[in-house]
């Protein structure tokens, strides 16, 4: 069984489709991270932004069985996540969604009063966790990317989260994000496997073999 399956078999959907079958959704996105940028910093992210949600919907057109639904805020991704789960046999959740937001938007430009201000921010749904905690619920995928300590920081996500399987990997200068090739660590209850340093599209196919070996062998029949 994957981590953090609960002991009542019926919490896992029952392996009804085969492997061409089954349907999965995909959370992806990287969002913006304005706070302390300069104007132009915050200019060319949301170019950047554009490009790859460009990129990604092309991508999803070359595949017309895909659903691609574009959303900019946390709160959207978890409506939309919501209004898929019902039917989604694996869930991969590869987005990396902000833990916070601003408590309060203000309408119109904030006055310089002090030499000090304070952001006010407030939690963001967890939407790997409300989907781990589903029942009955898909194989939950989550994703772990981390500056220091990264498979104990992995496992107490996998357990925490109670999630079938993690893919970890080390982030920093010239690691993961903003280059071609990354490598990954999965963990899952009771076991681990090493993907080696490789480009991202290989690495993303070998991901999805382990993810589907994983799932064939976790559920109920």
């Amino acid at each position: 069984r994957g981590a953090g399956a609960r002991n009542a078999e019926d919490e896992h959907r029952p392996l009804d489709r085969t492997l061409e079958q089954l349907r999965p959704l995909l959370q992806a996105g990287r969002g913006l991270q304005p706070i302390g940028e300069s104007a132009d910093d915050i200019a060319a992210q949301r170019q950047q932004w554009r490009d790859r949600a460009g990129a990604g919907k092309a991508i999803c057109e070359q595949f017309p069985q895909w659903n691609h639904v574009d959303v900019e805020t946390a709160e959207q991704m978890m409506n939309a996540v919501q209004a898929e789960i019902a039917d989604t046999d694996i869930f991969i959740a590869a987005a990396a969604v902000s833990d916070y937001r601003m408590r309060e938007i203000a309408e119109h430009k904030i006055k310089k009063t002090s030499n000090e201000l304070t952001l006010q921010l407030a939690r963001t749904p967890d939407i790997l966790a409300t989907v781990a905690a589903g029942s009955p619920r898909p194989f939950v995928v989550g994703f772990a990317a981390e500056t220091q300590n990264v498979e104990r920081n992995a496992l107490l996500k996998l357990e925490g989260k109670k999630l079938d399987m993690i893919a970890a990997n080390q982030v920093g200068e010239g690691l993961a994000f903003d280059c071609d090739d990354n490598a990954l660590t999965l963990y899952w209850q009771g076991g681990k496997h090493e993907l080696e340093r490789a480009p991202k599209c290989r690495l993303a196919g070998e991901l999805i073999e382990v993810i589907a070996e994983r799932y064939a062998g976790s559920r109920p029949r």
